[in-house]
């Protein structure tokens, strides 16, 4: 990165032998309740290293922010397991003095936590290689039907996130007879579509499959239940979207709407989704406008940029 020496190691990896050889340290979300963690610190500063604790999602906190957690909230925890887990890691929180976010609702409850510490917004952002590749395979000018919208997530955590766009993609496949939505990844679906004839979902794929789906789809969405956990997350389903050359339609949280506010639907009403899946391009305006959000990507969301503010926070 810029010249300096990086070095990736899990934290059990790290505890089990540390190294301390390295001038900074990055905590990616710290717990406290990862046995050696507290004395670990203790031998960093004693040696005088730079530690940072570093968060993509909200996983820290009071009771009030642990119930918003998408694992509670779909059921896959119970609120005595999430409590102590926002509980653990406010604990790591407040060890820290230098923290990086990637969105600026993130950094406002690291800084509500520790009004102390500093903290920068480093957005995320696509790698050369990765902005190489698209662009050398043109991935976001593949040509394909004007009618496939899709839907991908990772987890069942999203479980109370669709029903946000139900609506709208039942009055879709209702309008268009020939039209398809894509399901990725192991959520539930609404009972209105878990037996549509033109509803097909995929469980968990490799993830070097994910880009050939998503360039089946001339639209992808990204609904999300409005909690203060969803607020907090990040820019990736736009980056992803860029990168595979569809139209995004996304709840228009925080850090989607500072990206992609001029290229993206972003419906916050019923009829709003409605409307917004209704919409279609012809396949050269579809990807006249891939082209046009593709270069956006390459010229603001490199991942360049995300290591210069790093390195600022970090006074190098």
């Amino acid at each position: 990165m810029k010249g300096h020496h990086c070095a990736v190691v899990s934290l059990t990896d790290f505890l089990e032998n540390p190294c301390f050889a390295y001038d900074v340290y990055v905590f990616h979300r710290p717990s406290a309740d990862v046995c050696g963690f507290q004395s670990s610190l203790e031998d960093l500063r004693r040696l005088g290293k730079r530690l940072l604790a570093d968060y993509d999602d909200l996983i820290f906190g009071t009771d009030e922010e642990a119930l918003s957690y998408s694992t509670f909230r779909s059921g896959l925890r119970s609120k005595k397991q999430v409590t102590a887990m926002f509980s653990a890691n406010l604990l790591a929180l407040l060890e820290f003095d230098l923290f990086s976010t990637s969105t600026d609702p993130l950094k406002q409850q690291v800084m509500r936590f520790k009004p102390s510490g500093r903290c920068e917004t480093i957005p995320n952002a696509v790698p050369a290689s990765i902005i190489s590749i698209a662009e050398e395979n043109a991935f976001f000018l593949a040509p394909r039907s004007s009618n496939t919208v899709g839907y991908f997530a990772g987890t069942k955590t999203h479980d109370k996130d669709l029903p946000v766009a139900e609506e709208g993609v039942l009055s879709f496949l209702e309008n268009d007879r020939t039209g398809r939505f894509l399901v990725v990844g192991p959520v539930s679906l609404p009972a209105t579509l878990t037996d549509h004839p033109r509803v097909v979902q995929h469980g968990l794929v490799d993830y070097l499959y994910l880009p050939k789906l998503m360039q089946q789809c001339s639209t992808v969405v990204a609904p999300l239940e409005q909690t203060s956990f969803n607020d907090c997350k990040s820019r990736v389903k736009f980056l992803e979207a860029s990168l595979a050359g569809c139209r995004l339609v996304a709840t228009p949280i925080p850090d989607i709407r500072a990206v992609a506010s001029h290229s993206a639907d972003l419906p916050q009403t019923r009829d709003e989704w409605v409307a917004a899946l209704a919409r279609q391009h012809v396949e050269p305006v579809r990807a006249a406008l891939a082209a046009e959000r593709f270069r956006y990507l390459k010229e603001e969301c490199h991942a360049a940029r995300s290591a210069d503010a790093l390195l600022l926070l970090l006074g190098e």
